[in-house]
C-alpha cells in the first residue's frame, strides 16, 4: 500500500509540473518583449517541410528557418506563456498558422503585420504551454536526429 500511496504521489507531482520544469534540456519560459522577439523571428527564412513536423525552437535556430508553425513556435517562445497558436484557414482554402498576443494577431514571419480579427477563420488556437509542448515533445527536442 505504501508502494502504491508513493508512485500516486510521483504522478500528481509530475501531471502539475510544467514540461519546462522538469526538463534538462534548458527550455526555460520568456518573457520577451514584443519588437524584439518578433524582429528576432522574422528574420529567419521560410523553409517548407515535407509533412507536419513542428520543429523545436532550438531546431528553427540551427536549420535557420522552418515553415509557419515553425515561425510560430519560435515567436511564442520569446514571448512566454502570453502568447498562444492559432490555426487559421485562408481564402485559398489553405491553413496557416499565426500567432495571437496581447489580444492581437500576428504574422510572425513578418515584422508589425497585423491580422484583422473579424477576417480571420479561426481553426483552433493552442495556448502557450500546449504548443510549446507539442513543439518540443514535452521539452525533450533540442535537435533531430540524422
Amino acid at each position: 500500500m505504501k508502494r502504491i500511496m508513493v508512485a500516486i504521489g510521483i504522478c500528481l507531482v509530475f501531471a502539475s509540473c510544467s514540461p519546462y520544469l522538469i526538463n534538462t534540456k534548458g527550455y526555460t519560459e520568456n518573457h520577451g518583449d514584443l519588437k524584439t522577439s518578433w524582429v528576432k523571428t522574422a528574420k529567419y527564412k521560410y523553409i517548407a517541410d515535407n509533412g507536419d513536423y513542428w520543429k523545436s525552437p532550438t531546431e528553427f535556430e540551427a536549420d535557420g528557418g522552418g515553415d509557419c508553425e515553425d515561425f510560430s513556435a519560435y515567436l511564442i517562445y520569446l514571448l512566454g506563456p502570453d502568447a498562444s497558436m492559432v490555426v487559421i484557414k485562408t481564402k485559398k482554402s489553405t491553413y496557416h498558422s499565426i500567432v495571437r498576443y496581447d489580444g492581437k494577431y500576428l504574422e510572425p514571419q513578418r515584422y508589425n503585420y497585423y491580422y484583422d480579427k473579424d477576417d480571420l477563420n479561426i481553426i483552433i488556437e493552442y495556448n502557450y504551454w500546449t504548443f510549446m509542448a507539442m513543439s518540443t515533445l514535452g521539452g525533450t527536442k533540442v535537435l533531430r536526429s540524422f
